[in-house]
This record gives C-alpha cells, structure tokens and sequence, in this order.
C-alpha cells in the first residue's frame, strides 16, 4: 500500500519509522483536512464508509503502539463529522473511545502534516522545517504517525483480503486501487474506485 494522501509514500514504510522502542506516547493522526480544488472523494469514504477509517486508524495504532488517534477534519465537513461521531460512539471495540475529532479551524496550508502538527498544538498552522519527521518528533515532540482518509480506509480491506488479492486490484505495475473525485463540466461527476494505474 502506498500512500493515498498524494506522495504515494510506501505506508508500511511510513509507520516503521516511528520508533518501536521510544517511551514516549505515540499518536496516529488521520488527516481530514481534504481542501484541493475539486476534491471530495475523501468525505465521501467518511459518509459512506466511515467504519473503514476507524478500524483502519485502530491498525495502525495496535502496529505502531500509539495510544491516542485524531482525526484532523475539514472544518466545512460538519455532516460527515457527525456520521463519524456516530461511527466511533457505537464502534464494538472499546479502544475506539482513544480516538478524539479534531476539527480544523480552516486553511490551505494545514492540509499540510506539519501544518496541521502546529495547528493542533494551538500554534498558527505553518510547516515545520524537516528533519526532525513526525515519525519522531509530531504532536507534542511525541512519535506521530499521519496518514490519509483514503489509505487508512484502505487497511482493513488489505488485512481482510489479503496482500496479493490487493496485488491484482492494480492495472500494469501498479497495485491497488484508487478513489478519484470528478468534478465541473461532465457528464457525470462523482467519486470514481478505479485500478491504480
């Protein structure tokens, strides 16, 4: 699984830079904060599927030992805040209650992870200069893994289904799939699951 946030980062990658053996907290964020012209395929999974992004945050957290989530979310996403407050208010697993909303006070740039980093710690929503990366040094100087709606939601489905089933989903070289937002003079905008590639 590669990233879905945009960079394409290989995520099992991404999570094994946070340090196994650190004594600090470590938190998992899921960034929300879906603010590209034109984008919107992250709030629909969080309409639609939001059961996928809070297991897949739960993974990622038992993987890299975290003990808190946030999910950072858009500020104008306020329908889907509250399928998502639903979602982890009846989740059957009692771990769900470490996951808090965060909801973004708004702005381009805290798309950004260490934008939304500062913004979190109630500091202006400015990038941070790197290294140190968040896998070390993230919300509170503590280890922070980030990742996006989309890969998250994407978890659940491989740990199901299985790395090879995953594999074939992708077109050519690539692997997986992948949701895309259409949008403006077409004939049919919507958000489109396609094989990666």
């Amino acid at each position: 699984l590669r990233g879905r946030g945009g960079a394409g980062f290989p995520t099992g990658m991404k999570w094994g830079f946070v340090p196994k053996d650190s004594p600090k907290p470590k938190y998992v964020v899921c960034n929300a904060d879906e603010s590209e012209p034109g984008t919107f395929k992250d709030r629909q999974i969080l309409a639609e599927q939001p059961h996928l992004v809070v297991e897949g945050m739960l993974q990622a957290m038992r993987a890299i030992g975290a003990t808190q989530g946030y999910v950072f979310i858009r500020h104008e996403y306020h329908p889907e805040e509250e399928v998502l407050r639903e979602e982890l208010a009846r989740a059957p697993f009692g771990e769900a209650e470490s996951i808090e909303i965060f909801t973004s006070p708004g702005g381009y740039i805290l798309g950004e992870e260490t934008a939304l980093l500062e913004c979190m710690e109630g500091h202006r929503g400015e990038p941070r200069n790197k290294p140190p990366f968040p896998g070390n040094y993230g919300l509170h100087g503590r280890p922070t893994l980030i990742n996006s709606v989309e890969t998250l939601a994407d978890v659940p489905v491989i740990v199901q289904r299985g790395a090879q089933w995953w594999a074939e989903q992708g077109a050519g070289e690539s692997v997986g799939w992948k949701f895309f937002a259409v949008s403006g003079h077409v004939e049919r905008p919507d958000v489109y699951c396609v094989p990666m590639g």
